[in-house]
């Protein structure tokens, strides 16, 4: 009986203009994030694969012994997979890049956010906000009279009169609005998965991030059912479930940030940069300060090495760093 019931809310849906509207508008928006992901991505990893050219040319121009090419430093980038075309995570604002240089402690930079007030207002257009936020919104339009509106035409009691269990009933309005939010979101699905099939990242992850969003869109779809279920009309089921969405996808994400960040606050760089130099003059784990750090190197060294002493004047070329390696690195 399930079967019968899942296909009549897929045929009743269909043959309502709104929800045709409201497909075309998502499959419009998934259309929209996949071209500018896509375009973002290729533009990220050009970007970057020029970059870790430039500066590789420029060490490789430059006579440099290991000490001054230490001094030189460099830059590394956060590596890209296929996944970031979908769901850019929080490299907007914690930056994608890194500076490595000798006796430095640096931050992460090139976080977007700091030049775009538009991505910290509304956040960035991509598949994955669009399946948090818009979608749910679209299962709670589609299911918030799906069992009170029976109640309300007066059928609920006729179907129960003619052997319809509760059960039944639920389970088939639950499937056939999960069936028609598949349909909504199959081709990008199927763009996904098509696509992680042709890129260097693994195939579990892509399966995983697909797989995690159908469970989600299940979830909202069951609660989205009960909830007309419970509710006697249609409007207080419809109340209660943009409440519900409000809370989960807007205010508590926020509100749980901002518990975290009062509980748990972040250090400011300049205290970052006092406990790294503690550290580094006074030692960790108990491994003795930097004088008693140098010395027990340069023992080792002398010991690796079979020398007896240090030269720290006369420091031997690049070219007979075989015979006197050690004084390269003083």
């Amino acid at each position: 009986m399930w079967r019968i019931i899942a296909a009549k809310e897929i045929r009743a849906a269909f043959s309502n203009h709104v929800f045709i509207v409201l497909g075309l508008i998502i499959w419009s928006l998934l259309a929209v994030a996949c071209i500018g992901g896509l375009e973002n991505f290729r533009t990220a990893r050009k970007q970057r694969l020029e970059a870790t050219t430039l500066f590789k040319n420029e060490l490789a121009e430059k006579e440099r012994n290991p000490h001054s090419a230490a001094h030189f430093g460099t830059y590394l980038f956060k590596p890209l997979t296929s996944l970031s075309l979908y769901d850019p995570g929080v490299n907007s604002y914690t930056g994608i890049s890194y500076r490595v240089e000798a006796h430095k402690q640096s931050e992460m930079s090139l976080a977007s956010v700091q030049d775009s007030d538009g991505v910290i207002r509304f956040g960035e257009l991509s598949v994955a906000s669009i399946f948090q936020l818009l979608v749910p919104l679209v299962i709670i339009f589609l299911s918030f009279s799906s069992v009170s509106k029976e109640r309300q035409d007066g059928t609920f009691k006729i179907l129960l009169s003619q052997g319809l269990s509760l059960r039944a009933l639920v389970w088939g309005k639950i499937a056939g609005n999960y069936v028609i939010i598949l349909v909504v979101i199959f081709p990008c699905l199927a763009f996904i998965l098509i696509k992680g099939l042709f890129s260097s990242e693994s195939y579990v992850n892509v399966s995983l991030f697909a797989i995690s969003y159908l469970l989600y869109f299940l979830i909202f779809t069951v609660f989205s059912v009960c909830t007309s279920f419970v509710c006697k009309s249609s409007g207080t089921s419809l109340l209660v479930l943009l409440g519900a969405w409000m809370w989960f996808c807007v205010i508590s994400p926020k509100i749980t940030a901002g518990i975290a960040s009062s509980e748990y606050p972040l250090q400011s760089y300049y205290e970052f940069s006092k406990l790294v130099d503690h550290d580094f003059y006074n030692g960790m784990d108990n491994d003795g300060s930097y004088e008693e750090r140098r010395k027990k190197f340069e023992a080792g060294v002398l010991d690796k090495y079979k020398v007896d002493w240090i030269n720290r004047f006369k420091l031997t070329p690049l070219r007979q760093s075989k015979k006197f390696p050690l004084a390269e690195l003083i």
